[in-house]
């Protein structure tokens, strides 16, 4: 799970808080309408989001894994909304990892079992599959993105 969003989460639930506290606990001071709105705001709509996207990030590596690329070992998240969803799915994960150790890694044929490498660049490398292609690309402040055309 990306740390962002759990750090994002944790100060939605104490504005909730506060909120709360502000608006329904506290006697009526003229602008308590607004601390109960950011209240119902959070808990209706921001809390859910955020577990939602939380929700999808925890399996984005077994996603990855069902379609027979091995996820590098120095994967530490995932980074945002992009878990490996939908018909084309976009997979970015955050690592410990350069560029070139990242791509060297799918040089085995062993960590992507069923694609054969068609093309490699300096930061990108494209994997097929039949009609499927797959593309790896990593940059240098540690991010592995990975693009899937069924």
């Amino acid at each position: 799970m990306d740390p962002t969003l759990v750090g994002l989460l944790v100060a939605f639930i104490v504005f909730a808080a506060v909120s709360y506290h502000l608006g329904f606990r506290l006697p009526d001071i003229g602008w308590t309408w607004k601390a109960q709105t950011a209240f119902l705001v959070t808990i209706v709509m921001l809390i859910p989001a955020v577990v939602f996207v939380l929700f999808q990030q925890t399996g984005a590596v077994k996603r990855l894994e069902t379609h027979d690329v091995a996820p590098l070992p120095e994967i530490r998240h995932v980074v945002g909304i992009t878990a490996g969803q939908g018909r084309a799915p976009v997979w970015v994960f955050a690592g410990d990892v350069s560029s070139g150790e990242a791509l060297g890694f799918y040089d085995d044929p062993d960590t992507r079992p069923g694609w054969e490498l068609t093309e490699r660049g300096a930061t990108m490398i494209v994997l097929r599959r039949g009609e499927a292609r797959l593309s790896v690309s990593a940059t240098r402040a540690g991010r592995i993105i990975y693009m899937l055309r069924p």
